[in-house]
């Protein structure tokens, strides 16, 4: 019986690794238009490039030079640290040796600088680590930013000094609430006295054949009542006593009880002893976004439920405030008329002044809950 001959099986070809490095070959005239090509790049950036090695610069761009003010001859050579504003060398130059280790950096960064007339400018930095003439060294991408840096610090101040005129106006505004209240519980408060007592003295001399004229001076009288009272309660809401004499705990009690019966709202509410934890300038801010709140939710949320929380945390106060009403756009609000969006604007303002972050949530339909935390300035 006859064999089949056999054959040896082809030796398996060894895989190819994954993604295999990509070779070029070019001939001279070919290598040289590259690097011709590439320098025409590095020169036309409009960023400045170069290359730090061993810590000093081995290279350039005419951009580079422009933004230091340095003839690029001078550049080279010279020490990298030199560029450097002192106060920023050490963080620059301990990124430069860890990103030489390889070990995680920033790419990105901004630090100072100093030009050759010694001017101090901004500087954004953007390095890696590279292989140049086979060492290890780093290159970098560098942009001026000191105009824009200028630009952030004016806009700082300008904000810093719009707060500080805010708080001055609001402060302003709360010494003539008092001096208004003053004003109205001791003088129009009491003149309203006088003519109540003096219409009573003027129904009482009446004979009785004049019983019509005696129940029109009870009417003068209910509605001298009704002035009083009203009297009364705008003296308080402009300057509340009730602050200085039983504490912030209390006044704020008492203002969530008299706002929520006037609006016939209920409300659940759950406070911690707060007495003491603040300045008294900082009660009677508190006490003033409760009244905003208290006023938008009577005014805007048809709410008849108000749910009020105020938690002491590890110093500093909680402030939440939720009711069931319609609900708003907070965005939208602000965005159609900014007049419309002016209490919400004095809220957020008064808790700035105090240090503290305003959070509201709302949607229409769907109720409001608004909440600000306080750092306490005492105990």
């Amino acid at each position: 019986m006859s064999r089949k001959p056999e054959y040896e099986q082809p030796p398996s070809k060894p895989k190819p690794e994954k993604d295999p490095p990509i070779e070029y070959s070019c001939d001279d005239g070919h290598l040289n238009q590259v690097e011709e090509t590439c320098a025409g790049l590095i020169e036309a950036s409009l960023t400045g490039i170069y290359i730090d090695q061993d810590g000093r610069i081995v290279f350039a761009n005419r951009k580079f030079a422009d933004i230091f003010g340095y003839p690029r001859n001078e550049l080279i050579g010279m020490k990298s640290w030199a560029l450097v504003h002192p106060d920023d060398r050490t963080l620059t130059n301990d990124r430069r040796h860890k990103r030489l280790r390889g070990e995680p950096v920033p790419s990105e960064y901004e630090a100072r600088g100093v030009t050759r007339n010694g001017d101090v400018i901004w500087i954004k930095r953007r390095n890696c680590r590279i292989h140049y003439r086979g060492r290890p060294a780093v290159l970098g991408n560098v942009v001026d930013v000191t105009e824009r840096k200028r630009m952030e610090r004016d806009l700082k101040q300008s904000a810093e000094s719009l707060r500080f005129l805010s708080s001055q106006l609001l402060t302003a505004q709360e010494r003539e609430r008092k001096r208004i209240s003053i004003e109205l519980h001791d003088e129009l408060g009491q003149a309203m006295t006088v003519l109540k007592l003096q219409l009573r003295a003027v129904e009482r001399k009446l004979p009785d054949a004049q019983a019509p004229l005696k129940e029109d001076c009870e009417k003068i009288l209910h509605y001298a009542d009704t002035i009083i009272e009203n009297v009364r309660r705008l003296s308080h809401d402009l300057s509340p006593p009730i602050l200085e004499d039983l504490g912030l705990s209390a006044a704020l009690y008492y203002l969530v009880d008299d706002s929520t019966r006037y609006y016939e709202i209920g409300t659940d509410s759950n406070m911690d002893d707060i007495d003491g934890l603040f300045s008294h300038e900082a009660e009677i801010t508190i006490y003033r976004i409760f009244q905003e709140i208290l006023t938008n939710v009577g005014k805007h949320a048809n709410a008849t439920r108000l749910a009020l929380r105020v938690k002491k945390e590890s110093g500093q106060v909680a402030f939440h405030l939720e009711d069931n009403g319609c609900g708003f756009d907070v965005a939208a609000v602000q965005k159609r008329d900014p007049r419309k969006g002016l209490g919400l604007a004095a809220m957020d303002e008064r808790v700035r002044m105090l240090n503290g972050d305003l959070t509201i949530e709302a949607r229409p339909g769907s109720g409001t809950r608004t909440t600000f935390v306080i750092p306490t300035t005492k105990g």
